[in-house]
């Protein structure tokens, strides 16, 4: 694939502010029961605890939205679970920092529900928004990154390298999407062969590529589906070098939150409108 027109860096190629040391996980399923993720607290607190564990220290929460996951309130319930599930990483001293959105089915209402706050960017006062394509049907770009763009977001597509239809066309119709500005997340477990064949290597082919990228766990439990993203930054670097991995799976993701602010550290950036303190 060919690189993109836009960046999520500046025109010096510096972030716009200083980055973490660990991994950022922008796409996971870690608050109890709002989706096929954890169903109780402590479920929930083992995956943040998987998470500091695999070198994650800020990670996004993101629930899935639409699809079988329509309530008009969701984006309420996500906020609230995502303070309470920080107000126990605080009590137990976890080194993580939490941050809200949705993983978001692709979707004629995606634009409307972002603008109207139902539908939740990452970070909840930032312009990226995690969108996830029908899993039984492949969507083409220009229209979604359109209705995005005027609306003030930047599409990032999550998974694509799972998707049926790419198993059998390969990675080029993700070309549509590069060219109109969206990021693509890749499943940390993609690259280590948890998902097949077919998707450890359009995850490969996808990471390799000068695109603009991002590793995610999409962790949704400790075992069926866990973090993995230590795991995958490790084989990147010793694929690809450790510039590589880093990009991947701390400062292009850290971009990503750069215009957001935290559940659990709300005084540490300006304040945004519509993010929670």
């Amino acid at each position: 694939m060919d690189a993109p027109r836009r960046t999520t860096t500046d025109d010096s190629g510096v972030l716009p502010h200083t980055a973490p040391r660990g991994w950022v996980d922008v796409h996971n399923h870690l608050l109890p029961g709002l989706d096929d993720g954890p169903a109780t607290d402590a479920e929930a607190m083992a995956l943040c605890r998987s998470l500091v564990a695999e070198g994650v220290t800020h990670a996004a929460a993101t629930p899935h939205l639409f699809g079988p996951y329509t309530e008009l309130d969701r984006a309420e319930s996500i906020v609230a679970a995502a303070q309470r599930l920080a107000s126990a990483v605080a009590r137990a001293e976890l080194p993580l920092t939490l941050y809200v959105g949705a993983d978001t089915r692709i979707d004629d209402r995606l634009v409307d529900a972002l603008q109207t706050g139902v539908a939740l960017p990452l970070g909840r006062g930032g312009r990226y928004v995690l969108i996830e394509p029908p899993h039984d049907v492949w969507i083409d770009a220009p229209a979604v990154c359109a209705a995005l763009d005027a609306a003030g977001y930047v599409g990032v597509l999550t998974h694509p390298e799972r998707h049926p239809h790419l198993a059998r066309h390969g990675a080029a119709p993700l070309q549509a999407w590069v060219d109109r500005g969206a990021v693509i997340q890749v499943t940390a477990g993609s690259l280590l062969g948890d998902f097949g064949k077919a998707a450890e290597e359009l995850g490969w082919a996808i990471v390799e590529s000068p695109v603009p990228a991002v590793v995610a766990s999409d962790a949704h439990d400790t075992r069926r589906r866990p973090v993995r993203i230590g795991a995958a930054a490790v084989r990147i670097a010793a694929r690809l070098g450790y510039a590589a991995a880093d990009r991947l799976c701390r400062a292009t993701p850290w971009s990503l939150l750069a215009d957001a602010r935290s559940i659990a550290a709300g005084a540490a950036r300006p304040a945004t409108e519509g993010v929670v303190s």
